[in-house]
């Protein structure tokens, strides 16, 4: 994920972590970083969760809330947007990517074996090794989500 990208998420959910916080003072939050393979940025409170409707609205349209207008998450799912139509970035990678940020599993799996589809059509590979590089570390991403899907291919381990 870019910088950016990482940083206007990262940012926008603390913000709402404290909001909340200020809001209920007996609410605990626990904050981590773990920097293996690309990172993984984690904040929990211990506050009721959002209604299921209102979680599925995240990233598709602002979700107005009692402490702002409810864009920040949106704005995010619009640069992971904007990212994934520039210019020389592969485009089912993109979509892959977003799917992830999305929890779209169907998404993801039709955007990963488009990858995967990708490499098994090239005649050259990173240090002449075939393997299906992108594809493995999409998976690693997509099992710490719990979106992991079946991939099978000559590229990939068995």
């Amino acid at each position: 994920m870019p910088g950016e990208l990482f940083d206007s998420v990262a940012e926008n959910l603390l913000q709402n972590a404290l909001a909340k916080a200020h809001q209920l003072p007996a609410l605990r939050i626990s904050v981590s970083f773990q920097p293996d393979a690309g990172g993984r940025l984690t904040i929990c409170d211990t506050g009721k969760a959002i209604p299921q409707a209102v979680a599925a609205c995240l990233f598709a349209t602002p979700v107005p809330s009692q402490n702002g207008l409810g864009i920040g998450l949106y704005q995010a799912a619009k640069q992971a947007e904007r990212i994934r139509r520039a210019e020389g970035f592969p485009a089912d990678v993109g979509d892959a990517l977003l799917a992830l940020a999305e929890g779209d599993v169907a998404g993801y799996e039709a955007a990963a074996r488009s990858v995967l589809a990708s490499f098994e059509t090239r005649i050259e590979y990173l240090e002449d090794i075939p393997v299906a590089d992108t594809v493995l570390a999409l998976q690693v991403l997509a099992a710490q989500r719990g979106l992991a899907v079946s991939l099978r291919s000559p590229l990939l381990p068995a």
